[in-house]
């Protein structure tokens, strides 16, 4: 019964919002992100079984439903413009599909459609909705800085309360949260990881705005939560972002020296707060995590033949980790989805993500794109990020859309929009 009430909400709302595809993939992405996947079952009902999706996949579904009848020909038409890379993209989620159903554990299709299916077909609306309406490209764009900074917010709060706050009883299923000795926090995201590549993706793109006080206040913040996370990964990449968005914001010579000497400052007392200690004691003693990665890398060198062409489904690679010996999972989104549904269909999945990042540097695209769609290809290959129900696979095809859509041309057809594309575009 809750399931059919959530359906209908999503049809609904797919189709007041018919002309606004874009917007419907937005508030996908949003869902996501405060719905982390431990909790989808409160909206849906169902925790298990063929339609156990999260709650924004049924949104994303009917969007497409209601555009194929709505406006077929703007919905097509973004097929037909970028018809390869949706060829390529379709046919490894098709043959991923297939091949977990016909493998040992055919109810882990689920995670497919969650994370390679429904992304991809956000990534299509907001494709086929900027033809339409060019300027939701930055708003897609704002949207993702502001969900970054409402989760730096609520990972703030959860360190100084020290809980989790929200969906406390969901998170205690989880293996690895324990309330009494956890310091790692996340806000509304499945895991502090998943937190820091949302932060990760969103501070390259604070160089497109417009003003030096909300750049620096919202890079300090994103820089604090990312210290609360705790994420190695991240807290090498965020001041690769934060350099650039000194080095590349449309701010005067003078205002770039007060974002330098600010980031400097902010640096300073971060590293001697005591918001750096959880950090601080991970670089000393990553209790094994490194190990574990390159056990991992090991594993899938020793034994990369065995899943050239095929596996035995895209959620099985915990089970071979097992066999294999490895004490964790395999530490990487693209070895467990080449473990579980084989090297070739992996590679023409991660491959055309690749392909739409490179492709970018020949373009003009929202500033800030390029890097966060850099950060998008690395930090998924350093934790089980698509390899679990998160928002890492619909914000990294959200992240795409900014990167395979310029802003050149989606803001071309008309003088109103060109303050947007002033403040936005940028050879990446």
């Amino acid at each position: 019964m809750l399931l059919a009430v959530w359906a209908a909400f999503c049809l609904g709302l797919a189709a007041v919002l018919h002309r606004r595809p874009a917007v419907l993939a937005i508030l996908a992405l949003t869902f996501w992100m405060f719905v982390p996947g431990v909790a989808g079952h409160l909206f849906t009902g169902r925790s298990e079984g063929s339609l156990s999706y999260q709650p924004a996949t049924w949104l994303v579904l009917f969007a497409c439903v209601v555009q194929m009848f709505r406006h077929p020909s703007t919905f097509f038409a973004e097929l037909a413009r970028r018809y390869v890379t949706y060829l390529a993209l379709l046919f490894a989620i098709l043959a991923a599909v297939v091949i977990t159903r016909l493998g040992s554990q055919p109810a882990g299709s689920v995670l497919a459609v969650d994370q390679m299916l429904v992304p991809v077909l956000m990534f299509w609306l907001v494709g086929a909705g900027i033809a339409a309406r060019p300027s939701e490209l930055i708003l897609l764009r704002n949207w993702i800085i502001g969900l970054a900074a409402v989760q730096a917010v609520l990972a703030i709060l959860q360190y100084f309360a020290g809980s989790v706050i929200f969906y406390r009883s969901q998170f205690l299923t989880e293996y690895w949260f324990n309330p009494a000795t956890w310091d790692r926090w996340m806000g509304t995201t499945d895991h502090p990881l998943v937190l820091s590549l949302v932060l990760c993706g969103a501070v390259p793109l604070i160089a497109g705005l417009r003003r030096s006080v909300v750049q620096i206040s919202l890079l300090s913040l994103l820089a604090v939560a990312t210290l609360i996370t705790q994420s190695r990964t991240a807290a090498v990449l965020v001041p690769v972002g934060l350099i650039y968005v000194m080095i590349r914001s449309r701010a005067g010579a003078s205002a770039k020296i007060v974002v330098g000497l600010s980031i400097a400052l902010g640096s300073y007392l971060l590293v001697t707060s005591p918001i750096f200690a959880g950090l601080q004691s991970r670089l000393l003693d990553d209790t094994g995590s490194a190990a574990a990665r390159t056990a991992a890398w090991t594993f899938f060198t020793d034994n990369w033949t065995q899943f050239l062409y095929f596996g035995d489904g895209i959620t099985t690679s915990y089970r071979a980790a097992r066999i294999g010996g490895l004490g964790t999972s395999l530490e990487s989104a693209y070895l467990m989805y080449a473990v579980g549904v084989g090297i070739v269909v992996t590679t023409i999945y991660f491959g055309t993500q690749l392909v739409l990042v490179f492709r970018s540097l020949f373009a003009r695209c929202v500033r800030g794109a390029f890097l966060a769609g850099v950060m998008m290809l690395i930090i998924p290959e350093t934790f089980s990020s698509l390899g679990v129900e998160t928002v890492s696979g619909p914000l990294l095809w959200m992240i795409m859309a900014l990167v395979a859509n310029p802003v050149a041309d989606t803001l071309r057809p008309g003088p109103q929009h060109q303050v947007a594309a002033e403040s936005a575009m940028v050879s990446s």
